[in-house]
């Protein structure tokens, strides 16, 4: 992997979540702005997974959307959950199966080739239910797919929102000498509620952004950045943290994006 020397990178995501891929760019001879647009926090519901579990025998199945709803489902779990071995474990992502299994919880079906909703639902095992019941374990709102489509095939589910999404203050001014010098390389957006809270804080101001390249991490953000009105979008190949570097370093060779 070819270097980032002489590209300043702005990261959104957040605070807790930016450290590794800002330490690759920096290694690579990059450098990092962290701007994170969104604040995760545990919900009400974080703690109700044993419950759910021990209350209701007939549930097949968990799913989990992202690393954070195992983390979170698991610290308030007190780190376990019981009766796991009564249900099968389903992961969106090779992430979010290596956070369940670090904590020993083996994971059933994980999709082979993309990384969402629609590549889960491709896997065999989720092609058709007989009123089985599922648990979906993510945060607060999101993609209502993976659950009608699952109920569309016969499955009876339910959601254990176990975080939630907030907006940080953001102090806008972290990117005016970029934006002024115009030395900006690229914005790295990882979820739809990072574009909106973007949208949210600059407003009318986004026009300052349409030249500058936007790494995404999937097709789906890339089409809400457009309905924005952005132009120079990148999708990388998936949201892990080599697929973003792959991307910008596209970008340093010329091949998506030429200064």
């Amino acid at each position: 992997m070819t270097g980032l020397r002489g590209m300043t990178i702005v990261v959104t995501r957040p605070v807790n979540q930016a450290g590794n891929l800002c330490e690759k760019i920096e290694q690579l001879g990059g450098k990092t702005i962290r701007l994170p647009l969104l604040q995760i926090e545990r919900s009400e519901e974080s703690g109700q997974l044993e419950t759910r579990l021990a209350g209701n025998p007939d549930i097949k199945w968990l799913i989990f959307i992202s690393t954070n709803a195992v983390n979170f489902a698991l610290a308030g779990n007190n780190g376990k959950i019981p009766n796991i071995e009564k249900v099968r474990v389903a992961a969106v992502g090779k992430a979010t199966a290596s956070a369940l299994e670090e904590k020993g919880i083996q994971v059933d079906v994980l999709p082979e080739q993309a990384y969402n909703s629609e590549a889960l639902l491709a896997a065999p095992e989720f092609s058709q239910f007989s009123g089985q019941q599922i648990i979906i374990v993510r945060g607060e709102g999101g993609r209502e797919l993976l659950a009608d489509r699952l109920r569309d095939r016969g499955a009876d589910v339910t959601y254990l929102e176990v975080y939630k999404r907030t907006m940080p203050d953001v102090d806008r001014q972290l990117l005016s000498p970029g934006l002024q010098q115009r030395s900006i390389s690229a914005v790295i957006l990882t979820s739809v509620q990072a574009l909106q809270n973007f949208r949210t804080i600059w407003g009318e101001d986004m026009q300052a952004f349409v030249q500058i390249p936007f790494v995404v991490i999937s097709q789906r953000i890339a089409e809400q950045a457009q309905g924005f009105g952005f132009k120079n979008l990148v999708v990388s190949a998936g949201p892990q943290d080599d697929d973003i570097l792959t991307a910008l370093t596209g970008l340093q060779r010329g091949e998506q994006w030429q200064r």
